[in-house]
């Protein structure tokens, strides 16, 4: 048996008592934690520590007649095994107790700001009818902090609620996020037979109902072209109009088959993904043939390989080229296939895959440079000379490319930027700090739609991560989308001043008229007629030159 000898009673003492005080100092600790709240491995530690509250010592003397106090004055007193062993075990108790209970206060907190409740979502038909079936989920919410996509870490997976005979899906959905109360939440619901519904509700709605309108079912099947075999997967559709993302399912026969559709989309485009590859594309599918018929069967759609498109800034940009991007996207009949690149040092950019046959629109944007419009001469060349009316300075509109041969190589023609100074001041003169200023420069398109200057998506990617109704800033993180709106962002300075660079501006006599907004948390726009000396929350800007504007605030 292994002892602990001590040298002397006295230093026994000196020795036993510290030993005994820190022994019931845990003990009482770890009484004492379980307390802080109810938990099964908290309060086991407690009783272990009942059981072990005792110390026992005991001499080497065989002698029975010493009494306790004889043993522990006399004797070489040593420690029993099982002592030693429960005072370790009391120890990492303890220790384990203190961390349980400081995991049971956090997960407490959070529950304070986890606060759920339940919302009833009544779903009916065009007649109004109960609709079983329906899927209802919260997509995004929405509080004073900005959007929110449903985190899953703290809140659990997605919520899909299934309606029942009655028409009614019973969500849960949380009181606050990031410890701001919830003020909307955007909802999707879909039905195999019916037309997906996006809509949103104030955050202190409980009861919901909302009406879906019946829809066509498209099934599809596609073949490779070149080995002429059907596809088995890896296949996709992309149909025309900005809605929730559509729901297909592959049937093992590789047959996709849609859910409701909304009869007036009507351009659709077969996509096939193979993974490591470029992506193949059908050729566009005008719907419209088939009027209102509510059910529909594509037959082995053809699929052909895409066009690698190769090009360049053209020679007036400097090398190397600092900060390039380049946004593309076909739109055919509101079929839109997007992709974005970045501009190599040398200036050159490649784009794997764009659909065959049809017309890429092209925007780019470097440091101190911007593309220009397409000349009317482009548009003709791509039989859109029609197209020139939309031209105009309030925003840049993208050169064209028609996508021919298997390689298309193309120059972007470039023009000088310009830099906007926005001075603010308090009324007095006085160099306000730390406001935000934003310019909203736009890029327009040939199919009526405009973007923040230098957007870009990746339709490719977004049909792999399978995302649906989520909040630009989870696109940005998943790669779907770019974020520029930071490149067009700045915070004044001790003087009072944001500079904005790489903006595009418009030649003498036709400026660029660009929006900005500035706000600061402390301080409010003087001039109750917008932002500006006039009243004016636009700017003119001129290409090459450096626009200045004056902002003057009020102290809240």
């Amino acid at each position: 048996m292994t002892s602990l000898d001590f040298r002397d009673a006295g230093s026994m003492r000196k020795n036993a008592a510290p030993l005994a005080k820190i022994r019931l100092n845990l003990i009482a600790l770890s009484l004492k934690i379980p307390m802080m709240q109810f938990r099964p491995a908290a309060w086991f530690n407690r009783a272990f520590a009942y059981l072990v509250v005792q110390i026992r010592w005991t001499g080497d003397s065989p002698s029975p007649a010493r009494d306790r106090k004889n043993d522990i004055l006399y004797g070489k007193p040593q420690l029993k095994p099982w002592y030693s062993c429960s005072l370790i075990l009391t120890v990492g108790f303890f220790g384990f107790a203190t961390a349980q209970a400081a995991q049971d206060v956090g997960l407490e907190r959070n529950r304070t700001v986890r606060t759920f409740h339940i919302v009833e979502v009544s779903v009916v038909d065009e007649n109004g009818h109960p609709l079983a079936g329906a899927r209802v989920s919260p997509r995004v919410l929405v509080s004073k902090n900005g959007a929110h996509d449903w985190d899953e870490e703290r809140w659990g997976a997605i919520p899909t609620g299934e309606s029942d005979r009655e028409g009614k899906a019973r969500i849960q959905i949380p009181g606050s996020a990031l410890q701001q109360p919830i003020r909307t939440v955007h909802w999707s619901v879909t039905h195999e037979d019916h037309v997906a519904l996006t809509f949103n509700s104030g955050a202190d709605q409980r009861t919901l109902t909302c009406q879906l309108k019946r829809g066509r079912r498209i099934a599809v099947s596609a073949i490779d072209s070149q080995a002429g075999q059907r596809l088995q997967s890896h296949t996709f559709v992309v149909l025309s109009g900005h809605t929730v993302v559509d729901h297909w399912n592959q049937m093992n026969s590789g047959i996709l088959v849609s859910d409701g559709l909304a009869i007036n989309r009507q351009m659709l485009r077969v996509i096939h993904l193979p993974p490591g590859k470029p992506a193949c594309y059908s050729a566009a599918i005008d719907l419209s043939t088939y009027g209102d018929q509510p059910r529909i069967f594509l037959h082995d759609v053809e699929v052909y390989p895409g066009i690698r498109l190769e090009g360049r800034l053209d020679d007036r940009v400097p090398r190397p080229v600092h900060g390039g991007i380049i946004s593309a996207f076909v739109v055919n009949g509101r079929n839109e296939w997007y992709d974005m690149a970045v501009v190599n040092d040398d200036g050159t950019f490649a784009i794997d895959s764009l659909p065959r046959g049809d017309i890429v629109q092209l925007t780019a944007l470097c440091v101190d440079w911007v593309s220009s419009d397409p000349t009317v001469k482009e548009l003709a060349a791509a039989d859109m000379e029609e197209q020139a009316s939309r031209l105009q300075r309030s925003r840049v509109y993208p050169q064209v490319v028609r996508l021919e041969a298997d390689v298309v190589r193309s120059v972007i023609r470039m023009e000088s930027a310009t830099t906007c100074h926005v001075q603010v001041i308090e009324t007095d003169g006085t160099p306000i700090r730390g406001a935000r200023v934003r310019l909203m420069p736009y890029q327009g398109s040939f199919d009526g739609r405009s973007h923040i200057f230098g957007y870009g998506e990746n339709t490719k990617v977004r049909l792999l991560s399978g995302a649906s109704s989520i909040t630009t800033q989870r696109c940005v993180e998943l790669g779907i989308a770019r974020d520029v709106k930071s490149r067009f962002t700045a915070f004044t300075g001790d003087n009072g001043v944001a500079e904005i660079t790489s903006l595009p501006g418009g030649p003498d006599g036709s400026p660029a008229m660009t929006s900005f907004v500035v706000t600061h948390p402390d301080y409010f726009a003087a001039n109750s007629g917008g932002l500006g000396d006039q009243g004016s929350s636009r700017v003119a800007l001129y290409s090459g030159q450096i626009a200045n504007v004056i902002v003057r605030m009020k102290r809240k």
